[in-house]
């Protein structure tokens, strides 16, 4: 595909004027090759755009991912805005078709948004992290707004927009072909976007230098931003309020507990009591029946001390009778020794036996003092 568009054409549809192209020192002929090649080469960078936003749309805080490929003619304005700088770079000014996709590095332009600012950290390390970078980031903020130092110590470099203009550029490299390319990825919040597009739709092509209306872009600009802060601050604010009622949950989920278990415990003690209570009645009823045990003992020992024969004074006879006869056996100490004579006992107990065994009635038993 080639580049047929005229000098004079170009000229008119750019806004340069002649003198400018002059002063540039460039050749048209040369301009018109850069052209052809690059229509040629935009479906491979498009391809490469493609992939990357593909890429871009996985990382964390990211909300949304445009792209884009450089319009030819943008690119031939370019190279000439480029020669009209006071000291134009070497690249620009020996650039043609076999090295101007080294030389312009915005060809393939994505741009990836994101709702809060701080977000732009956590998109920044995962761009780090996947691509090599070309050349250092840029930063550029309104003038007095300030940038998160995490950014700036990684290399990035702050510059003041003269027209409030803030976003984050990242040239990175990319070869998923032979040809090894260069990509500008720009990261802005939602709302710097929006500031952006409506600058841009308003103020090119006629009315870039129109006092009044660059008034109100500046008021716009400064209303874009304070939304910017607006947002980190209600998302701040949900942050804080969540933790807060995390805290106040916790507090009122222990304070249960330690109800549940004040409970648990005077509960507990009641029980212990109701126990203690029927122990000592256990008791009470214990120490009841050993007094009336000991009582009982008592009785048993005065009982005893009563019936007791004193062996020195007692004698004890026995009858025994049948229908034909009685047997009387007698039962005493000694008279001599006044103790118990095995013999006697020995011979009133085999008489006792062969009584009964001959079948005798047992009489009333005889006692009598012994003199």
């Amino acid at each position: 595909m080639s580049f047929d568009m005229t000098h004079l054409v170009f000229l008119e549809k750019t806004k340069i004027s002649q003198n400018e192209w002059d002063r540039s020192g460039l050749d048209w002929e040369n301009l018109s090759d850069i052209a052809s090649s690059y229509l040629n080469s935009q479906p491979a960078l498009i391809s490469i755009a493609e992939q990357i936003s593909s890429r871009i749309r996985t990382f964390e805080g990211v909300h949304s991912v445009r792209w884009r490929i450089k319009d030819t003619l943008h690119l031939l304005k370019k190279i000439v805005r480029k020669n009209l700088t006071e000291k134009p770079q070497e690249k620009w000014i020996n650039i043609n078709s076999k090295n101007y996709l080294t030389c312009a590095t915005d060809l393939i332009g994505v741009r990836a948004l994101h709702l809060f600012k701080d977000e732009c950290i956590t998109i920044d390390e995962c761009i780090r992290t996947t691509w090599d970078l070309h050349e250092p980031v840029t930063i550029y903020i309104r003038e007095g707004d300030s940038t998160y130092p995490e950014l700036v110590e990684s290399g990035g470099v702050v510059k003041d927009h003269e027209f409030g203009y803030r976003s984050i550029h990242y040239i990175i490299n990319s070869q998923p072909e032979k040809i090894n390319l260069t990509a500008e990825i720009q990261v802005r919040t939602i709302f710097q976007e929006g500031w952006s597009e409506i600058d841009h739709r308003v103020k090119y092509p006629d009315y870039s230098d129109n006092p009044e209306v660059k008034l109100f872009l500046q008021l716009f600009n400064g209303l874009a931003g304070s939304a910017d802060e607006m947002g980190s601050f209600v998302k701040n604010l949900t942050k804080v309020l969540a933790e807060n009622e995390q805290i106040t949950n916790n507090a009122f989920a222990e304070r249960q507990a330690a109800i549940e278990e004040r409970d648990q415990a005077m509960e507990q003690i009641a029980s212990s009591i109701l126990e203690l209570q029927a122990l000592r009645i256990k008791d009470k009823n214990s120490q009841d029946l050993i007094q009336s045990m000991q009582l009982n003992m008592q009785k048993l020992k005065d009982n005893q001390s009563r019936t007791i024969i004193q062996p020195s004074t007692i004698i004890n006879k026995g009858i025994f009778s049948n229908s034909n006869r009685e047997t009387i056996f007698t039962v005493g100490l000694d008279k001599n020794t006044q103790s118990w004579s095995n013999e006697k006992l020995s011979n009133s107990l085999d008489t006792l036996g062969k009584t009964l065994s001959k079948g005798f009635n047992i009489g009333a038993t005889q006692t009598r003092k012994i003199e």
